[in-house]
């Protein structure tokens, strides 16, 4: 990457960060419509990249289903079962409508799985007891302190490929600075988020996020080379789509939100 795409990442980066944050203080309903609103374009990116014969169709339909769940979340009715009946519901869709091949029909299904797992399990972290705003604050941090680690660390000192068939850009130094920034700003919430937690149960949870979100972006890079695109749409300068900017939190959030289940 030249030094004209580093600075338009970083410009990207530092005008979405704050609307990002506003939107998570401002809370329910606007950060509800917002992951809704930004899962529904990660799909439209999967569909688009796999050029599925679905796409007329699953475009009405998503959009609906994404707006009965956000009514479901607002009047808090039996959630969990109607959000599983919903995803059951458009996973076999997925599978039945359309000429696509079969392949395409289960990579749409399953990204309809995936995405709105992710979806649901972060609307739920902000209503989690003693979580909540600053929860979402420590979580998100978590992930960009990954994301920026890795990509400065690998830059820097990457010599060794980790998976050079999946991801070439990927190394083992830029998977140790992520996990090494990850713990670094995850520890700074120490004593104002997690006051009844060690530091640390903590640093392995901070290591643990950008671990899992490591493998959430090799997740995506496999399947983006498997339909031979390097980036996943051109919405964000510099850094290529949504889902290239949410590919960790994809897998991190379900984690997250597993633990603190289990932990409560």
């Amino acid at each position: 990457m030249n030094l004209s795409q580093f600075f338009l990442r970083s410009v990207t980066a530092l005008a979405l960060g704050p609307i990002v944050l506003a939107i998570i203080w401002a809370g329910h309903p606007y950060f509800s419509i917002f992951i809704i609103a930004v899962s529904y374009l990660m799909l439209i990116e999967i569909l688009l990249i796999i050029k599925s014969d679905n796409f007329g169709k699953l475009y009405l339909f998503i959009p609906m289903v994404m707006a009965v769940a956000l009514v479901l979340f607002v009047i808090e009715y039996q959630l969990p079962y109607l959000v599983t009946l919903l995803v059951i519901i458009g996973f076999f869709l997925c599978l039945l409508v359309g000429k696509d091949n079969l392949t395409n029909k289960l990579i749409t299904g399953f990204s309809f799985l995936y995405i709105l797992l992710f979806s649901f399990c972060i609307l739920l972290l902000r209503e989690v007891p003693n979580f909540g705003t600053l929860g979402l604050f420590w979580f998100f941090a978590v992930n960009w302190a990954s994301d920026i680690g890795a990509y400065c660390f690998g830059k820097c000192f990457g010599r060794s490929k980790m998976f050079p068939r999946i991801s070439p850009g990927k190394t083992w130094m830029g998977s140790f600075g992520g996990i090494s920034t990850a713990i670094l700003v995850g520890s700074l919430f120490y004593g104002s988020l997690f006051k009844s937690l060690d530091l640390q149960l903590l640093v392995l949870l901070c290591a643990g996020i950008s671990i899992v979100g490591q493998f959430g972006d090799l997740i995506e890079s496999v399947f983006k080379r498997r339909f031979g695109v390097k980036d996943s749409g051109v919405l964000l300068p510099g850094h290529g789509g949504i889902l290239d900017r949410m590919d960790s939190i994809l897998l991190t959030a379900p984690f997250v939100y597993l633990l603190i289940f289990m932990y409560s």
